[in-house]
């Protein structure tokens, strides 16, 4: 008798957990909304890390004293930089050693930020 009523205990023990899982397992519209929530919070910590980083540059790189340093090739150029040094005041600020890939990209209207800081 013992062992009936233990198995019994057991077995009701054990089907609470899922019968109170299965009872509260969310319909579609409760996934749809937190979905969308989540595209939300999303959306917003996207603007927030923009705003951000122009906030960054904006103190960094002052508009008054910003020098920013862009390269780009036209179709018809015969020039095919293999590297490039930027030097402000004879001080080094930036060097790069260009690809074939990079090459044909500004080749083909690619933009290359080279150096972007601060001139007195």
């Amino acid at each position: 008798m013992w062992r009936v009523m233990h198995g019994a205990l057991l077995a009701a023990m054990t089907a609470v957990p899922f019968a109170f899982v299965a009872a509260q397992e969310p319909s579609t519209d409760d996934i749809r909304k937190l979905d969308e929530e989540v595209q939300g919070v999303k959306t917003e910590a996207l603007d927030l890390a923009a705003d951000l980083r122009l906030l960054e540059q904006q103190l960094l790189y002052p508009p008054q004293t910003r020098l920013t340093v862009s390269l780009t090739l036209g179709p018809n150029t015969t020039v095919q930089p293999g590297s490039i040094e930027i030097r402000v005041d004879g001080a080094l600020a930036a060097e790069h050693v260009y690809s074939a890939r990079e090459q044909d990209a500004l080749r083909k209207g690619g933009v290359q930020t080279l150096y972007t800081g601060n001139v007195t």
